[in-house]
């Protein structure tokens, strides 16, 4: 879906893309999403697009249709802009802004 977003027929030339890592797709981390997004990165540069932030994201959010049906929007987002964000999903385009935290704050795993 990423590919159609950027207007790539597949059934005239084919494409082969390769992902890597250890993250699993539709395990509920983003990495899905985080695979459309740096698709869509790569194929703004292979192209020369010269895309905004924005439409990153959204070649990311069709993307994640195709692993999710109806995604939220918040792990393209995330994946496109990082950080902290708040987002909210709307009827129509969901609104997300940038956050920042007065202090420094860690997050532990353990």
């Amino acid at each position: 879906l990423v590919l159609e977003h950027f207007g790539i027929d597949t059934t005239k030339r084919g494409a082969k893309v390769t992902l890597g890592g250890d993250l699993c797709a539709v395990s509920g981390i983003g990495a899905s999403a985080a695979h459309c997004v740096a698709l869509a990165r790569a194929l703004n540069e292979v192209l020369g697009k010269n895309c905004t932030e924005a439409e990153i994201n959204a070649a990311g959010f069709e993307g994640e249709k195709g692993y999710n049906g109806t995604p939220s929007g918040i792990d393209n987002t995330a994946a496109t802009y990082g950080g902290l964000l708040r987002f909210q999903r709307t009827d129509a385009d969901p609104i997300f802004e940038p956050q920042t935290l007065p202090l420094a704050c860690r997050i532990v795993y353990a």
